[in-house]
């Protein structure tokens, strides 16, 4: 149901979503997190997703850390930082993912080093692309570096990178 509010994109579903955001059924709030999403940011939606990235579910950090990102919401950057060290690599995949859409410059040494750092080729990839979307040249160093990651798609996420933020012959 909570998937289906979404899709209708009718701002009055955002307190219906809201209803169900404290569901049992981490599905549920996974639905939640995902639908807020649809919609322009709100207070209570803001402050919802944010409380998601506390969550004892690693699905519900991931979905609330992409809405973050989707939704923009720089007030969630600092939070947003502090999990990238999560146990779980969905969720600091899905968080560096948030911190490149939000462009979040305070992120870059700490997405530079994950992207030469962590354990998921996942992870690495996706602190390569936000790394690329922030376009901040301190990166330029831990790019270069990962470029010989053993992923073929972490070496060639770091080129792309390197290549919008203009140090790909550094």
């Amino acid at each position: 149901a909570a998937t289906s509010l979404g899709m209708i994109g009718d701002a009055a579903c955002v307190s219906a979503l809201l209803g169900r955001a404290d569901d049992w059924d981490p599905d549920v709030r996974v639905a939640v997190a995902r639908s807020l999403a649809s919609f322009a940011p709100g207070e209570r939606s803001s402050k919802r997703i944010v409380a998601y990235l506390e969550d004892a579910e690693a699905p519900v950090r991931a979905s609330a850390a992409r809405s973050a990102g989707d939704l923009r919401l720089t007030a969630a950057s600092d939070r947003l930082i502090v999990k990238l060290l999560d146990w779980d690599e969905d969720v600091r995949a899905s968080v560096a993912y948030a911190l490149g859409r939000l462009e979040a410059t305070e992120a870059v040494g700490p997405l530079a080093d994950i992207v030469v750092s962590d354990a998921s080729a996942q992870v690495r990839t996706e602190a390569a692309r936000s790394l690329g979307r922030i376009g901040d040249r301190a990166a330029v160093p831990a790019l270069q570096k990962a470029m010989e990651d053993w992923s073929a798609e972490v070496g060639a996420e770091c080129a792309r990178a390197l290549e919008l933020i203009g140090g790909a012959g550094q």
